[in-house]
């Protein structure tokens, strides 16, 4: 019986510290503080970002094919147009399916602080088209091979960010690429195809 009692609490204080790990290991995005999303545009548009340092180019595992004038490519995360997106072009959700960020960095730049990015999330391009197309839910974010944190992204179409600094910022050299894999979604009403329409990045000061 003491046996047992001792591999009951071993079970449950295993248990407890995982998932005070797994807690530790997540960035929970919170809402933008915008009035409307024309000022969100207009933060975009003559904001400061990461950008200001540096340029980033977006690549994905896969997206879903164009249809009719509409186009759902990785060039859609970074163009500040709120009616286009990424869909990704996998069989059902699109899990394990990948955001891939590069950055133009000089030679000579060496640990360039990344401390967030910002989402749309889903298909934003109307209320329909969000309601209809899944959103990403969790995001797994690796720094060249190695894991960093989770991202978990509220179900909203609203601007959010998620906040690295201080205790999980980045830190850039020249050649670093960062993954954004799809871990988890939340499911569309009518199509398994999971969308982002626009990403941001924050960082360098």
């Amino acid at each position: 019986m003491k046996q047992i009692r001792h591999l009951a609490v071993y079970i449950f204080i295993t248990s407890a510290m995982l998932l005070a790990q797994n807690t530790s290991d997540t960035l929970y995005c919170t809402e933008v503080e915008v009035e409307s999303m024309e000022e969100y545009q207009e933060m975009l548009d003559f904001g400061c970002s990461l950008g200001c340092a540096i340029g980033w180019d977006f690549d994905v595992s896969s997206y879903l094919e164009p249809q009719g004038d509409n186009t759902y490519g990785p060039e859609n995360l970074g163009d500040c147009d709120f009616s286009t997106a990424w869909i990704e072009g996998e069989e059902g959700y699109g899990i394990s399916e990948s955001i891939i960020i590069s950055f133009d960095m000089p030679e000579e730049m060496e640990n360039l602080n990344f401390d967030g990015i910002d989402f749309i999330n889903g298909y934003a391009k109307s209320a329909t088209a969000w309601e209809h197309n899944s959103r990403v839910k969790t995001f797994k974010v690796w720094l060249n091979e190695t894991f960093q944190f989770y991202i978990r992204l509220l179900d909203t179409a609203w601007p959010q960010q998620a906040t690295f600094y201080p205790d999980h910022t980045i830190y850039l050299n020249p050649g670093d690429i960062v993954y954004l894999d799809i871990v988890d979604v939340y499911e569309g009403r009518k199509y398994e195809d999971t969308a982002i329409t626009e990403m941001n990045l924050y960082g360098a000061h």
